[in-house]
């Protein structure tokens, strides 16, 4: 009798962990804040549960690793060679689990790959330049500062406080960020082929290169002094050297301007960087999909669906206030449901308040290599602070590039 009992009760155990493991998803991701939405997420209901699994590069894993997730949340996915791994979501918002007006539409249809839509946009960043508001700001533009702007800005500055003591208003060599965003307003054009390969206009990065060797030549009396001042004074942090009118600009992206203790930001104010009143959106916008080899789809579904409502972000952002995380918005970014953003974000932020960019002054990147953010920082960034920083005639960041990819492959 005894055996008798033993195998129905094996075949619930066996039911149970079957049921308990299609309950249970994993989400890799890079991005620390997912921490706190996901416990949010498993403390209101208890259907399913998530697990986060911490990858360097989901873009890279996801194409690279033979285990597959659930969900994947980070930067470059809507690469070419890792898009193609996600499964469509239009379904989504033809049930009415995702209201569409809800998010950005150019945001939005950057996730698409012909007429699929493969990836939900998560959050993205803005850069800035900030300054000291008691020595700058009543005569600036309201919203953005363009590079003639910025320029005008710094040889006034300099001029001015010349007679008194070294000062130096900006140099775009003080940041390689800068100047990569430089390379944009300027038509560079970074993006890739068919074959997710990187492809630019040459030309208009030779003269983007020009115009950081006239800035500091013109603007700022040559490279030796730049090298010389930054030498000398940047031992302090820039808000320091902004409120001491050291200097009268510095460049900062948004999330980075936040996390100046708020008592030192009381004295400053910021500008977005822009042309024609166009905001560059940096490039490393955070995205969020379901890998088509997902063993639990339709549970996956339930959490997007659930992080795309207003209400639900609105309890992300203050359970990530509550625990003090050190977080900018959704994500460490703008959040792509532009309500968290106009109506919530001030709350927290009270610099923002009329500072939230409409959707229209949004200038939404191309798809880039899904490896971009390695040749920005390795190949690209180095370029440009070389090349920027020398008489000599400009070398080829094509040679650069297929030099570093040689040796990728050793």
């Amino acid at each position: 009798m005894r055996r008798l009992l033993i195998l129905p009760m094996l075949l619930i155990l066996c039911t149970s962990c079957v049921l308990l493991e299609e309950k249970t998803l994993t989400l890799w991701t890079n991005r620390p804040e997912f921490t706190d939405y996901i416990e949010v997420y498993n403390t209101e209901q208890e259907e399913y549960r998530i697990e986060i699994i911490y990858k360097e590069s989901p873009a890279y894993a996801i194409i690279h690793e033979n285990e597959h997730p659930d969900i994947v949340a980070g930067e470059f996915l809507k690469s070419t060679n890792v898009i193609n791994s996600f499964s469509d979501l239009e379904p989504m918002f033809e049930e009415g689990m995702i209201t569409r007006s809800d998010i950005y539409p150019s945001l939005l249809q950057l996730g698409k790959r012909g007429e699929e839509l493969l990836l939900l946009p998560v959050s993205f960043r803005l850069p800035i330049l900030f300054f000291n508001k008691n020595r700058l700001g009543e005569d600036l533009a309201a919203f953005t500062l363009s590079l003639e702007d910025i320029k005008q800005i710094t040889a006034e500055f300099n001029e001015e406080s010349k007679p008194r003591r070294p000062v130096m208003g900006f140099s775009p060599r003080w940041s390689a960020e800068f100047m990569y965003i430089c390379t944009l307003l300027l038509g560079t054009g970074f993006g890739e082929n068919s074959n997710g390969q990187l492809i630019w206009n040459n030309q208009k990065l030779l003269d983007s290169i020009n115009f950081f060797r006239t800035w500091s030549e013109e603007i700022n009396g040559g490279r030796e002094l730049e090298d010389y001042f930054k030498g000398k004074y940047f031992y302090d942090p820039d808000f320091k050297l902004l409120l001491n009118e050291r200097i009268i600009l510095s460049y900062r992206d948004l999330r980075s301007f936040f996390s100046i203790p708020k008592e030192k930001r009381e004295n400053l104010d910021f500008r977005y960087i822009g042309e024609e009143d166009k905001i560059p959106v940096l490039e490393d916008m955070v995205f969020m999909g379901i890998p088509k080899k997902s063993s639990n789809k339709k549970a996956a579904q339930t959490f997007l669906a659930w992080f795309y409502q207003i209400e639900n972000q609105k309890k992300c952002l203050a359970t990530s206030h509550f625990k003090r995380t050190r977080t900018f918005g959704i994500a460490d970014g703008f959040s792509s449901l532009s309500e968290i953003n106009e109506k919530e974000l001030p709350g927290y932020y009270s610099e923002l308040g009329g500072r939230i960019p409409r959707k229209e002054n949004l200038l939404f990147p191309e798809p880039l290599p899904s490896n971009w953010k390695r040749i920005k920082e390795e190949v690209l960034e180095p370029y440009l602070l070389k090349e920027a920083g020398r008489d000599q005639e400009i070398g080829g960041f094509e040679t650069e590039l297929q030099r570093w990819i040689l040796q990728q492959s050793e």
